[in-house]
């Protein structure tokens, strides 16, 4: 009788141990929240949050690191900095690859003497990361970030450097494109295109003459985007693509021309690149009124009918970062693009500069900012638009989360804008760190 009962209740046991691991499941993340990245192992204390995933879960980015061969190689090192991933900590939340922990991961280099990396962008779906990888100081190769390993996009012919700034989209079926990474790679490539710039002179477009924009859509196949003419017969001396939409029938980019414009940097326009006819066609968008001609893309929404970046409404100084910049939006209305929509800056800032919007193009983020050309002050607050209305992320989070630090700029938001990355400062200026902030 006794064995009955206790076989019988051990029975009961089993069954209510069993209904609560089947029923209960994780507490998801919650929906408000402010957490910082954190930093690679090493002396400087350097991360930024660059691009996030279509849902929020995932960022790339970069954190200062040690060369683990070299301890406390610091500043000096050549493995300075190294291209991160970044997930929340809470239970629901995913690892950025499988079988890694939550929070900040490295996504490794190139073997090369240089050992450095920094990760730019991010597919929609979190899987795949782009960016750069130094096959010796200062030179670097665009590359592609997966669990397997790191891997190099073909440089053409005759450049020596490239850069990797944006992913597309996952294709079940070739997108019209033609991209084939080959069947010995990982699926988590098929039916991408990689956009970015090659060029024979340095690294940075805006600053040295000799960038191409182009598109990759093979390990071994690179496009040189097709350049239109400038108004007023300017001559184009460098190019860029830094944004693609998750479809890649549209690419976003700037066109350099050979006037100097903020800091020896040279005067842009905008352009968006619009898949027809088996290739890509340039279009020339227009800056705001007023002053020097000088806008710049720097992101392209998730459907393709948004791009933002700056305009210029003054004249600027060319050896100084006090440029008359204005955060704008461009609107595609299905036929064509309109005027650039400018939105204004915080209150107390005369400028602002957009980074990256959302799915539809209705939550954009930048900075607003400030800067004295006599004292060298310079004074910025991560910004979010919605529509045109302004909003202090930090304002919005409260001192209690963002105590200590300046939240500097707001780099992407998620599709439906209600997370947010980017990388704040320390009241020193000593500490740059990552952040991603849900503001539902």
């Amino acid at each position: 009788m006794s064995r009955r009962l206790t076989i019988g209740a051990f029975s009961l046991l089993a069954v209510f141990v069993i209904l609560k691991f089947w029923l209960w499941s994780p507490p998801k993340c919650p929906s408000k929240f402010f957490e910082r990245h954190g930093d690679l192992p090493g002396c400087e204390t350097i991360s930024a949050g660059n691009d996030i995933s279509a849902d929020g879960l995932r960022v790339a980015g970069y954190s200062s690191a040690d060369e683990t061969s070299t301890p406390n190689d610091c500043t000096d090192a050549l493995h300075k900095n190294e291209a991160t991933g970044w997930t929340r900590h809470c239970a629901s939340g995913p690892s950025f690859w499988p079988g890694k922990p939550q929070g900040l991961i490295g996504l490794g280099y190139l073997p090369s003497p240089a050992e450095g990396s920094l990760a730019y962008g991010i597919s929609p779906d979190g899987l795949v990361s782009v960016g750069i990888s130094d096959e010796t100081l200062n030179h670097n190769v665009a590359v592609v970030f997966l669990p397997a390993g790191v891997k190099k996009l073909v440089l053409p012919t005759g450049q020596v450097i490239a850069t990797a700034a944006d992913v597309s989209s996952a294709s079940i079926n070739d997108p019209p494109t033609g991209a084939d990474w080959g069947v010995e790679d990982p699926p988590l490539m098929r039916g991408r295109i990689v956009v970015g710039w090659t060029s024979e002179g340095g690294n940075y477009p805006f600053y040295v003459a000799g960038g191409h924009a182009v598109f990759w859509k093979s390990w071994t196949s690179v496009v040189f985007l097709t350049l239109p003419a400038l108004p007023n017969a300017q001559r184009i001396i460098s190019s860029e693509a830094n944004s693609v939409s998750d479809t890649a029938m549209r690419i976003g980019g700037a066109l350099y021309y050979n006037i100097r414009g903020e800091a020896a940097n040279y005067r842009s326009y905008p352009c968006v690149w619009r898949f027809s006819g088996g290739g890509y066609i340039p279009e020339v968008l227009n800056d705001l009124d007023g002053g020097d001609t000088n806008a710049r893309i720097t992101h392209i929404s998730g459907d393709g009918k948004v791009a933002v970046g700056w305009g210029t409404v003054g004249e600027g100084d060319s050896l100084c970062y006090a440029y008359p910049k204005i955060a704008c939006k461009w609107v595609n209305d299905g036929t064509a693009w309109g005027n650039p929509i400018p939105l204004k800056p915080l209150p107390d800032f005369p400028y602002s500069s957009a980074s990256g919007t959302n799915e539809d193009g209705s939550v954009v983020a930048g900075t607003s900012f400030s800067y004295e050309c006599a004292s060298g002050d310079f004074q910025a607050r991560a910004t979010l638009w919605h529509g045109n209305a302004n909003l202090d992320i930090a304002g919005k989070l409260g001192k209690k989360a963002t105590a200590g630090i300046i939240l500097w700029e707001a780099k992407r938001v998620s599709r439906d804008g209600a997370i947010v990355t980017g990388y704040s400062w320390d009241d020193s200026m000593t500490t740059q760190d990552g952040w991603t902030a849900g503001l539902k």
